[in-house]
């Protein structure tokens, strides 16, 4: 025997294992991509998403081909509301899967969740002639527009999802809330104000809508307060009518109001009117402008005389998907008698708390205001102390820092709970003041207006319920207390609506 013929079984045996060892890699590494994929798809459910994030990303550093891992990582920071990052790994898992529809349509609700309406759109067209998706596909595209605002699409892609898929669920959810909120609809509302100007108010209104189509709404309404004040109880009539629409193509809606108004202590009336356009250049984003003829009556002097302003404001609102929020205006108001005042204001919120069911948020706002001439009067010559903004309220410097919460909750499948609080972490303004001049005047001595620098600390809350007795019948009910430097008011509204619901 050989020395090459002692070691031949000993090579077989290496050569064998060679090839079993070539077999079995890819296996084995297959089935290391499942158990790391399965382990962090199983952390996910169970709400542990960091350990799930650590385990797909350093698969992902091993195995950056794995289109799976991909997918649940972009899932995961979806979640996590890591958009950015969320739509890198959608993108790779697609590069990697192409032919993956289910991955398509996921990633499409991502996308339509988070605003990015024009790439959802050029992925989902396609998807419309897929016969196993398309009921999926015509979903999204309604979704899409139903949040984009263009409700008569949103419905055609709805009821094609419903043809394509009866049993569609959430399709038909949102279909039925269309027609929910484009019914013709009629509502009630009283509303009571106590102050300690003083001044109380009782106000009832009604309120007529229709839609001509999802996106034209008429309404017409009409309105009475009864005031009193110290002096006197007048009673304050209004009727408006309004139209406004959206433009779809366009991404812009208008709104046009005419109405009237008459005090009970004149027969004369004051035209009133509304010209809105607003803009919308992307899904989080909207800018309005406005000009605005209206009646002012929220001082006791103002109750007694006639006094209405006209407006006009510039309005930024921001609503981005991961739940921050904020506005921005400029306004400038104009009075009867020549008089203007100016006011700015800006605010954010951030979110805090974003659970099903429940949010909270906390931010920051500050706003300023000025006026031209100041409107603030000695009621009596003998007394210095009876000072009253007559007829109008006219702030001077006035700028304020607030901090801001604002909570919703739902109690119920038909209940929910708003909170609203602010309070002025800093304020200072120019105060007013009369004082009797130390020159000697021949004759009798007037009284002279002076300002002071003066620090205060407003607030309010708002405390709102709204729910629905029944498909047709809405109601809420809303509490306001505030306080600010001259008077606390009190105020409380309640609603209820009856809507004349369509047939399924």
């Amino acid at each position: 025997m050989t020395a090459d013929n002692v070691l031949l079984p000993d090579t077989r045996c290496v050569m064998v294992a060679g090839l079993v060892a070539c077999l079995l890699l890819p296996i084995l590494h297959s089935f290391a991509q499942t158990d790391s994929t399965s382990r962090a798809e199983a952390l996910m459910n169970r709400g542990e998403f960091q350990p799930a994030r650590q385990i797909l990303e350093q698969h992902l550093q091993r195995s950056p081909n794995d289109a799976s891992a991909h997918r649940l990582l972009g899932r995961l920071l979806y979640w996590l509301h890591d958009f950015e990052r969320s739509r890198f790994h959608y993108n790779h898992a697609i590069a990697l899967d192409a032919e993956n529809v289910s991955l398509r349509l996921e990633y499409s609700r991502m996308l339509v969740e988070t605003g990015s309406w024009s790439v959802a759109r050029d992925i989902l067209q396609p998807l419309r002639t897929n016969a196993g998706h398309a009921a999926e596909a015509e979903y999204l595209l309604g979704l899409l527009e139903y949040w984009d605002g263009d409700w008569t699409s949103a419905v055609e892609h709805f009821e094609a999802a419903l043809q394509r898929n009866p049993q569609h669920a959430e399709a038909r959810r949102h279909l039925r809330d269309i027609r929910t909120t484009t019914a013709p609809s009629l509502s009630l509302v009283s509303e009571i104000q106590s102050d300690t100007q003083p001044l109380d108010r009782f106000v009832l209104s009604v309120r007529a809508v229709w839609n001509t189509t999802p996106l034209q709404v008429f309404t017409i309404s009409a309105e009475r307060q009864n005031v009193r004040i110290t002096t006197s109880a007048p009673s304050i009539s209004t009727v408006m009518l309004r139209y406004s629409q959206y433009h779809a193509s366009l991404r812009m809606d208008t709104e046009a109001r005419v109405g009237l108004l008459q005090r009970s202590f004149t027969s004369k009336f004051i035209g009133l009117w509304r010209a809105a356009v607003g803009l919308r250049p992307s899904a989080s984003l909207r800018l309005s402008f406005r000009g605005e003829r209206s009646g002012y009556h929220w001082t006791t002097a103002s109750v007694e005389m006639p006094v209405h302003t006209t407006s006009f404001g510039a309005f930024v609102d921001w609503n981005a998907p991961n739940g921050w929020m904020g506005q921005g205006a400029y306004e400038l108001v104009q009075f009867p008698d020549k008089n203007t005042m100016q006011r700015a204001y800006v605010w954010i919120l951030a979110p805090v708390v974003r659970a099903e069911g429940t949010q909270v948020s906390v931010g920051y706002g500050f706003s300023q205001s000025d006026t031209k001439e100041n409107r603030f009067t000695l009621q009596r010559l003998d007394d210095l102390r009876s000072g009253i903004y007559s007829p109008y309220y006219t702030p001077e410097e006035q700028s304020i820092h607030n901090v801001l919460g604002y909570s919703t909750k739902s109690l119920s499948s038909t209940v929910s709970v708003r909170l609203n609080l602010s309070y002025a972490l800093y304020a200072v303004e120019q105060a007013p003041y009369f004082y009797y001049p130390q020159r000697p005047i021949i004759g009798r001595t007037l009284p002279e207006k002076s300002f002071f620098r003066r620090t205060f600390h407003p607030w309010n809350v708002v405390v709102a319920l709204t729910g629905s007795f029944s498909p047709y019948v809405a109601w809420s009910l809303e509490g306001t207390y505030w306080s600010t430097a001259y008077y606390d008011s009190r105020h409380l509204t309640f609603n209820i609506s009856y809507r004349f619901m369509p047939p399924e």
